[in-house]
């Protein structure tokens, strides 16, 4: 389900983290993420990464990357984190973008 913000303009999100770790890399590989809606659209992209091998792992922490200021146009529930080692997709996860119950919490 989506609809637009009732006629508002869009709206920022309150910060939040992108986590993932990685196992069985025996060599250096290129990650890349990105955010699209659900029409395919790409609203939000990671800058790709270089990561070496074991520095991904569970143990050593995985990667974080921190959102900040990201604006959604509408709320749905079918917003996608997709995630490319090397150019191949590995993994996409669905999840939902909710307007907040409080409007004073809007910055």
């Amino acid at each position: 389900m989506w609809s637009n913000w009732s006629g508002r303009p869009p709206q920022e999100a309150a910060p939040f983290l992108i986590l993932r770790a990685w196992t069985q890399f025996g060599s250096a590989f290129t990650e890349t993420w990105r955010i699209r809606d659900r029409h395919g659209r790409t609203v939000r992209e990671g800058i790709p990464r270089e990561v070496v091998a074991g520095a991904a792992m569970p143990a050593e922490g995985g990667l974080t990357d921190e959102i900040e200021g990201q604006h959604f146009e509408y709320t749905d529930d079918r917003y996608q984190l997709v995630i490319e080692l090397d150019g191949r997709e590995v993994a996409r996860t669905d999840f939902e973008v909710r307007q907040p119950s409080d409007p004073r919490t809007i910055r």
